[in-house]
């Protein structure tokens, strides 16, 4: 078993509205109707009615650090990015850190940090240890490069460290900068893409049995399951412009198609059924995917409330999300014993579960 103590997210501080988005891409592609045509029509189906950006290139052609220089555009090299990345990552990274160490006089002895959208070595990781003046032992672990479902590796990765050690205190960290991965493709895939993502970051602090007082939420199993088909459908590559993601509309239905025969092995491993279920954390990859799965859980769309104002306030975080998502709940209406199940989905396709149990009660 492993707890959570304290949880905490941030964003960063320029907004990306649909107004702006829209100018960004004209500017990039003038003469070119029929690209903001489909822009726009894509825009009032996502469900999200702003994003953040570490950087102001989306509202600010003048005064742009990465896509554009002086009103001018610029060609966003993968150097440029992972120079902001560098920077960025670790400021949003702390100011969701922060709040999260101020509720112990104990310090982290792990460290977790995740993220698809930038990467150096030294990482964020060993940054992150100098910047909170942790001890040079602490442990530190990175998951690199897995996409919107590693936020349930690394709870994974904390939760077996809990296991095997009572007095753990390990920090993870979902840091994502999806604004510095824009990509010039027109085509429905690339628009959407562009059109989801954004800047967030999370921490939490999971602990071992002797460490859990005060603990707001019990962890107590994962699940896994590479889907049939579908691997090129979601995908996360590094190409000589940047990370570039492939959604494909086909990801809704895959993911709904797969969700019962996933749940059966994990209701199984778990020893719980869905009538036991009074929570649910759902990634919300997008609306469609959202919808898809309301419909195949069978649920009201009340029931995954989180999950659709996280997406309409903050777009698609990657890795991050989720845990938006289980912050809220966990400021939401519940009581103590009632189970709940986070999921998220990623490049494979990949689904990947887990079980938790409230140990508090909050009222609305």
């Amino acid at each position: 078993m492993s707890f959570l103590t304290a949880i905490h997210t941030a964003v960063p501080a320029f907004e990306i509205n649909s107004v702006d988005f829209e100018a960004f891409v004209e500017a990039r592609h003038p003469n070119e109707p029929d690209t903001l045509r489909k822009l726009r029509f894509l825009n009032s189906r996502t469900g999200i009615d702003k994003r953040f950006a570490v950087i102001n290139d989306y509202a600010d052609l003048q005064n742009g650090r990465l896509y554009w220089q002086k009103g001018q555009l610029q060609h966003a090299s993968i150097q440029k990015r992972m120079a902001i990345y560098r920077e960025e990552a670790l400021k949003l990274s702390l100011a969701a850190i922060r709040p999260v160490l101020a509720t112990t006089s104990a310090p982290p002895t792990h460290v977790v940090y995740t993220s698809c959208t930038g990467l150096s070595a030294p990482g964020i990781e060993i940054e992150l240890i100098r910047a909170l003046n942790l001890p040079p032992h602490t442990f530190r672990h990175t998951v690199n490069f897995m996409g919107c479902y590693a936020a349930l590796h690394a709870l994974r990765t904390a939760h077996y460290i809990c296991e095997a050690d009572a007095n753990a205190r390990v920090l993870v960290v979902c840091t994502e900068l999806c604004s510095l991965h824009y990509q010039e493709a027109t085509h429905d895939d690339a628009l959407l893409s562009n059109l989801l993502f954004g800047d967030g970051s999370a921490a939490l602090l999971l602990c071992g049995a002797a460490q859990a007082e005060g603990a707001l939420l019990e962890l107590d199993g994962f699940y896994s399951s590479l889907l049939p088909g579908g691997e090129s459908d979601m995908s996360w590559d590094l190409t000589g412009t940047g990370f570039e993601m492939k959604l494909s509309s086909y990801v809704p239905a895959l993911l709904s198609g797969h969700l019962e025969e996933a749940l059966v092995g994990a209701w199984e491993t778990w020893g719980l059924q869905k009538s036991d279920v009074k929570h649910w954390a759902l990634h919300p990859g997008g609306r469609s995917i959202l919808e898809k799965l309301q419909q195949a859980l069978q649920l009201q769309r009340a029931e995954l409330a989180a999950s659709y104002d996280v997406l309409q306030k903050n777009g698609n975080m990657s890795s991050a999300t989720v845990l938006f998502v289980l912050q809220q709940l966990l400021a939401a209406e519940h009581q103590a014993g009632e189970w709940l199940v986070l999921a998220a989905f990623g490049p494979g396709l990949s689904m990947e579960l887990g079980s938790a149990r409230f140990l508090t009660s909050r009222q609305s």
